[in-house]
Protein backbone atom coordinates (compact mmCIF):
# COMPACT_ATOMS: atom_id res chain seq x y z
CA UNK A 1 0.00 0.00 0.00
CA UNK A 2 1.47 3.26 -1.30
CA UNK A 3 0.82 6.06 1.37
CA UNK A 4 0.74 9.48 -0.71
CA UNK A 5 2.72 12.60 0.75
CA UNK A 6 2.73 16.74 -0.25
CA UNK A 7 5.61 15.58 -3.21
CA UNK A 8 5.21 14.09 -6.31
CA UNK A 9 8.55 12.06 -5.28
CA UNK A 10 7.11 9.65 -3.07
CA UNK A 11 6.53 6.77 -6.42
CA UNK A 12 6.70 7.13 -9.81
CA UNK A 13 3.60 6.21 -11.75
CA UNK A 14 3.28 4.63 -14.85
CA UNK A 15 2.70 7.69 -16.61
CA UNK A 16 5.89 9.15 -15.29
CA UNK A 17 7.96 6.15 -16.27
CA UNK A 18 6.07 6.23 -20.38
CA UNK A 19 7.11 10.03 -20.21
CA UNK A 20 10.12 9.53 -19.14
CA UNK A 21 10.91 6.18 -22.00
CA UNK A 22 9.60 8.74 -24.73
CA UNK A 23 11.68 11.82 -23.98
CA UNK A 24 14.90 8.79 -23.95
CA UNK A 25 13.44 7.52 -27.27
CA UNK A 26 13.19 10.91 -28.81
CA UNK A 27 16.97 11.69 -27.50
CA UNK A 28 18.34 8.77 -28.92
CA UNK A 29 16.57 8.93 -32.27
CA UNK A 30 17.92 13.37 -32.87
CA UNK A 31 21.15 11.53 -32.93
CA UNK A 32 23.11 11.44 -35.60
CA UNK A 33 23.41 7.98 -37.42
CA UNK A 34 26.95 7.52 -36.55
CA UNK A 35 25.84 7.40 -33.06
CA UNK A 36 23.63 4.78 -32.76
CA UNK A 37 25.28 2.60 -34.91
CA UNK A 38 28.02 3.28 -32.72
CA UNK A 39 26.07 2.75 -29.38
CA UNK A 40 24.43 -0.20 -30.59
CA UNK A 41 27.85 -1.54 -31.40
CA UNK A 42 29.53 -0.78 -27.85
CA UNK A 43 26.77 -2.19 -26.44
CA UNK A 44 26.60 -5.25 -28.33
CA UNK A 45 30.36 -5.48 -27.72
CA UNK A 46 30.24 -5.48 -23.83
CA UNK A 47 27.13 -7.58 -24.38
CA UNK A 48 29.07 -9.89 -26.33
CA UNK A 49 31.83 -10.14 -23.54
CA UNK A 50 29.44 -10.50 -21.11
CA UNK A 51 28.04 -13.70 -23.22
CA UNK A 52 30.95 -15.12 -23.52
CA UNK A 53 31.96 -15.36 -19.87
CA UNK A 54 28.81 -16.53 -19.45
CA UNK A 55 29.11 -19.31 -21.86
CA UNK A 56 32.97 -20.28 -20.47
CA UNK A 57 31.11 -20.14 -17.01
CA UNK A 58 28.16 -22.37 -18.34
CA UNK A 59 30.41 -24.99 -20.27
CA UNK A 60 33.65 -25.07 -17.56
CA UNK A 61 31.35 -25.14 -14.05
CA UNK A 62 32.86 -22.25 -12.95
CA UNK A 63 34.27 -18.94 -13.37
CA UNK A 64 38.05 -19.25 -14.05
CA UNK A 65 40.39 -16.42 -15.52
CA UNK A 66 42.43 -18.90 -17.78
CA UNK A 67 41.20 -17.10 -20.93
CA UNK A 68 42.99 -13.63 -20.90
CA UNK A 69 41.40 -10.16 -21.38
CA UNK A 70 42.93 -9.65 -25.21
CA UNK A 71 41.71 -13.28 -26.25
CA UNK A 72 38.67 -12.59 -24.97
CA UNK A 73 37.74 -9.67 -26.43
CA UNK A 74 39.32 -10.85 -30.06
CA UNK A 75 36.90 -13.85 -29.44
CA UNK A 76 33.65 -11.57 -29.05
CA UNK A 77 34.72 -8.70 -31.33
CA UNK A 78 34.72 -11.27 -33.88
CA UNK A 79 30.76 -11.47 -33.93
CA UNK A 80 30.01 -7.98 -33.71
CA UNK A 81 32.60 -7.02 -36.17
CA UNK A 82 31.15 -9.50 -38.87
CA UNK A 83 27.11 -8.53 -37.61
CA UNK A 84 28.99 -4.31 -38.62
CA UNK A 85 30.06 -6.74 -42.32
CA UNK A 86 26.89 -7.57 -43.27
CA UNK A 87 24.88 -4.38 -42.67
CA UNK A 88 22.81 -5.37 -39.45
CA UNK A 89 23.62 -1.77 -37.92
CA UNK A 90 22.33 -0.26 -41.05
CA UNK A 91 18.73 0.29 -39.72
CA UNK A 92 18.79 -2.66 -37.99
CA UNK A 93 16.37 -0.38 -35.42
CA UNK A 94 13.18 0.88 -37.42
CA UNK A 95 13.79 -1.99 -40.11
CA UNK A 96 14.00 -4.91 -37.99
CA UNK A 97 12.10 -8.49 -39.29
CA UNK A 98 12.88 -11.53 -39.14
CA UNK A 99 14.54 -12.08 -42.30
CA UNK A 100 17.76 -10.07 -40.38
CA UNK A 101 17.80 -12.34 -37.92
CA UNK A 102 17.90 -14.74 -40.82
CA UNK A 103 20.80 -13.88 -42.19
CA UNK A 104 22.28 -13.39 -38.51
CA UNK A 105 21.65 -16.63 -37.89
CA UNK A 106 23.71 -17.93 -41.46
CA UNK A 107 25.98 -15.65 -40.05
CA UNK A 108 26.57 -17.19 -36.50
CA UNK A 109 26.94 -20.85 -38.47
CA UNK A 110 29.70 -19.83 -40.36
CA UNK A 111 31.51 -18.40 -37.40
CA UNK A 112 30.95 -21.34 -35.67
CA UNK A 113 33.00 -23.33 -38.22
CA UNK A 114 35.27 -20.22 -38.03
CA UNK A 115 36.11 -20.29 -34.34
CA UNK A 116 36.43 -24.45 -34.58
CA UNK A 117 39.14 -23.45 -36.96
CA UNK A 118 40.49 -21.05 -34.90
CA UNK A 119 40.73 -23.46 -31.87
CA UNK A 120 41.42 -26.47 -33.81
CA UNK A 121 44.73 -24.64 -35.22
CA UNK A 122 46.08 -22.73 -32.24
CA UNK A 123 47.52 -25.57 -30.30
CA UNK A 124 48.16 -23.77 -26.75
CA UNK A 125 44.19 -22.76 -26.84
CA UNK A 126 42.63 -22.69 -23.79
CA UNK A 127 38.83 -22.27 -25.32
CA UNK A 128 36.63 -25.31 -25.06
CA UNK A 129 35.11 -26.45 -28.36
CA UNK A 130 32.15 -26.55 -27.27
CA UNK A 131 31.73 -22.78 -25.66
CA UNK A 132 31.61 -20.68 -29.33
CA UNK A 133 28.51 -22.19 -29.74
CA UNK A 134 27.04 -21.63 -26.27
CA UNK A 135 28.18 -18.16 -26.97
CA UNK A 136 26.69 -17.77 -30.28
CA UNK A 137 23.56 -19.08 -28.54
CA UNK A 138 23.32 -16.55 -26.39
CA UNK A 139 24.57 -13.61 -28.30
CA UNK A 140 21.68 -14.32 -30.72
CA UNK A 141 18.98 -14.45 -28.28
CA UNK A 142 20.46 -10.89 -27.17
CA UNK A 143 20.33 -9.40 -30.37
CA UNK A 144 16.68 -10.81 -31.07
CA UNK A 145 15.05 -9.40 -27.59
CA UNK A 146 17.18 -6.24 -27.77
CA UNK A 147 16.13 -5.59 -31.21
CA UNK A 148 12.48 -6.28 -30.60
CA UNK A 149 12.36 -3.65 -27.59
CA UNK A 150 13.60 -1.41 -29.79
CA UNK A 151 11.12 -2.01 -32.09
CA UNK A 152 8.76 -1.76 -29.39
CA UNK A 153 9.42 1.89 -28.17
CA UNK A 154 9.69 3.32 -31.78
CA UNK A 155 5.77 1.77 -32.03
CA UNK A 156 5.08 2.53 -28.87
CA UNK A 157 6.52 6.23 -29.88
CA UNK A 158 4.45 6.36 -32.72
CA UNK A 159 1.10 5.92 -31.26
CA UNK A 160 -1.09 8.70 -29.52
CA UNK A 161 -1.46 8.82 -25.82
CA UNK A 162 -4.51 7.73 -24.60
CA UNK A 163 -5.56 10.53 -21.73
CA UNK A 164 -7.64 8.90 -18.68
CA UNK A 165 -9.88 11.50 -17.24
Amino acid sequence: MFIKTESNNAYQTPSDLNRWSKRMTLFLLALPRFAKCSILFGIDFSVAVLCLVAALALRQDYVDDQIGPMVLAFYALIPVVSLYLIGFYRGASRGFFDAAMGRVLQLFLLLIIVYQFIIYVNPVSTMPRSAPIIFLFLFFIWLWNSRLMIRGLLNRLQKPDIQSS
